[in-house]
């Protein structure tokens, strides 16, 4: 197989905080947040290299500050 550099494996991912990810005071569930950091790291590990992948483990997570709801404009 041909090696790939970090840049050809590149994902970015973008998500709308909507009040069904959110708590009470309308900051973003941590699993939520989560969830997609996993999600996106798995396409970035197929894309490079070219098999399924799975997640075995985290070293650590800090949650440093609120992501507030999507606020809509209308």
């Amino acid at each position: 197989m041909k090696s790939k550099t970090p840049s050809q494996s590149f994902t970015m991912n973008t998500e709308m905080v909507l009040p069904n990810d959110t708590n009470h005071v309308g900051n973003l569930f941590g699993g939520k947040l989560m969830q997609w950091v996993d999600i996106t790291a798995a396409i970035s590990a197929q894309r490079h290299c070219g098999r399924v992948v799975v997640t075995a483990a985290i070293n650590q997570v800090s949650f440093d500050n609120p992501i507030k709801q999507t606020v809509w404009l209308h």
